[in-house]
């Protein structure tokens, strides 16, 4: 799916600024941070206005937030940007890819709900596949 197409699915005004950092992120298997965005955008997007597009999305459920093992909050492009409950992500510590992992049982869920959760971060942390492959290779 284009990011035009997503903006609209999401009835969000298409910007360049969102079209830059959703296509951007888009293009990634990896999550970034604030920090990281600005640095990217730096001469075309002020901080304020990258800090506006994360939450913006983050809001349409179009990105995925977390934080990982550093206290970095970091973001990452939701494939699936329909989804509605919280599920877990992998992120490799070598080539910093992250994975969308299935979504939690519902019986897990279930128990959630029980209580006001305001936020649920669940990030595993390690070697992905691919960089297990290349150090058997060396």
């Amino acid at each position: 799916m284009e990011a035009i197409e997503i903006l609209n699915q999401h009835k969000l005004r298409v910007t360049n600024t969102r079209l830059l950092v959703l296509n951007f992120l888009m293009a990634q298997q990896k999550a970034f941070s604030h920090a990281d965005l600005e640095i990217q955008f730096s001469k075309q997007i002020n901080r304020v206005s990258i800090y506006r597009v994360l939450y913006t999305f983050l809001a349409c459920k179009i990105l995925c937030k977390f934080v990982d093992s550093n206290a970095r909050v970091l973001y990452v492009f939701s494939a699936q940007s329909q989804h509605q409950d919280e599920h877990p992500h992998f992120k490799c510590n070598q080539c910093d890819q992250v994975i969308h992992l299935p979504q939690l049982p519902q019986d897990y869920i279930a128990l959630l709900k029980e209580h006001q959760v305001e936020q649920l971060h669940l990030l595993v942390e390690g070697v992905c596949k691919d960089c297990l492959g290349e150090e058997k290779m060396k």
